[in-house]
């Protein structure tokens, strides 16, 4: 009890020398809160986007669809009759909505140009939330058949807004030519380049009227909750009677996804391995400087008959302390910093997007956590070896040291 009285009264003594400590330590907890939520806002925002205007949580479709097989005819990748197995998925408890899409290319004519683009079919009726993550510059969502929602970056190149007409062509599925005017009835923006420069959204109906056929060739499943998936596959897979098809997580089928949260995962490491090497150098150092203005204290203990160990006990209970009080401090300034940054909202650029980001950070009981072990790994593992060069001094020596 003695050794912890004094290792408590000893980190008051210098508080110049506190404080500074307590500055690099605070700062570098807030750090790590701060990036990891920003890291995690950006992916829950990149995450929401893909899995409502893309993917969903599931996907369904013929293994050659999602392989991108050489097919004789286009028709050997798209699924016949989608609605039986639809009705039977919307039995599962975990499932939220399932519903059908159609991917194809065409060309899309204003009275100036002609322009290639993606189109993808989807119920409007029943996929109601993809609409509400579609961001509109202009206009407003679906109303009627034969009208169509146009990727930002794409109507800037069509130079079209909200109430033109265009016309789509595009080969039908047995070869031929289909063409069908459609109203712009608005201009989205998701926030991702790739989309809003290509797409455009229309209804399920018009897409198959287009390319005259009545089959699909995915069907999204939203769940109710997104750590579902993992349990739900099977589920799905024993209700599926056409071997063809198969099931995939939408995380598999997003390249860009996973190559930005293994970015941000890599980005992360680093900046805290950085903090862990510059907090080691500087409580090292200060512990250093404390070693040697306390040589005295530490051969009188040792004359009174305290062992090494005793002494190096002693100073990392006052490192431990130190990252006590170091965490303590943190917590509530790395909340504040988070909330005040958070609420201004400041726009930022990211790659792949198309409109800024603002900067926000999402609390994470993990990255408080994290933080935590950081500073006090980097706060024991600076005062071993002080602690321990400090503690084999001899006594004489050390003694000297007062005159």
């Amino acid at each position: 009890m003695l050794t912890f009285r004094l290792a408590f009264r000893n980190l008051f003594r210098h508080k110049t020398r506190l404080v500074l400590n307590l500055f690099l330590l605070v700062g570098a907890f807030s750090a790590i809160v701060l990036f990891k939520g920003f890291k995690q806002y950006v992916i829950e925002t990149m995450q929401t986007s893909k899995i409502e205007t893309q993917y969903g949580h599931i996907d369904i479709a013929k293994k050659k669809f999602f392989n991108n097989a050489a097919v004789d005819q286009v028709i050997e990748k798209m699924v016949d009759d989608p609605k039986d197995l639809i009705d039977k998925l919307k039995q599962l408890p975990e499932v939220n909505i399932a519903s059908s899409r159609l991917n194809f290319y065409g060309l899309v004519n204003t009275e100036d140009q002609s322009i290639p683009a993606r189109f993808v079919g989807f119920d409007p009726q029943v996929e109601v939330n993809m609409q509400k993550h579609l961001y509109f510059s202009d206009g407003a969502t679906f109303q009627d058949s034969k009208t169509i929602v146009v990727g930002a970056g794409l109507a800037k190149l069509l130079k079209v807004k909200a109430g033109n007409d265009v016309t789509v062509v595009s080969p039908t599925l047995d070869g031929g030519i289909n063409a069908m005017d459609l109203h712009v009835q608005g201009v989205f923006n998701t926030g991702f380049t790739d989309i809003d420069n290509t797409t455009i959204f229309l209804p399920l109906v018009d897409a198959q009227k287009i390319l005259d056929t009545d089959r699909v060739d995915q069907i999204l499943i939203h769940l109710k909750q997104n750590e579902d998936s993992a349990e739900v596959i099977p589920k799905i897979e024993k209700l599926m009677t056409n071997p063809e098809l198969e099931v995939k997580p939408w995380t598999d089928l997003d390249l860009m996804f996973l190559q930005v949260q293994n970015f941000y995962n890599f980005q992360t490491f680093v900046i805290e391995f950085i903090l862990l090497a510059l907090l080691v150098l500087s409580v090292s150092n200060t512990t250093n400087m404390t070693i040697f203005e306390r040589l005295g204290e530490i051969g009188t203990l040792r004359a009174l008959g305290d062992y090494e160990t005793d002494i190096q006990k002693l100073f990392l209970i006052e490192s431990v302390f130190l990252g006590i009080l170091a965490v303590v401090i943190g917590i509530p300034v790395a909340y504040a910093l988070a909330q005040i940054i958070s609420s201004f909202n400041i726009p930022l650029a990211m790659p792949f997007t198309s409109l800024p980001i603002p900067l926000k950070m999402t609390p994470l009981l993990g990255a408080y956590i994290e933080a935590a072990v950081i500073c006090f790994l980097s706060i024991v593992v600076a005062s071993i070896w002080p602690a321990r060069k400090g503690s084999h001094v001899s006594v004489v020596t050390a003694l000297r040291a007062k005159i």
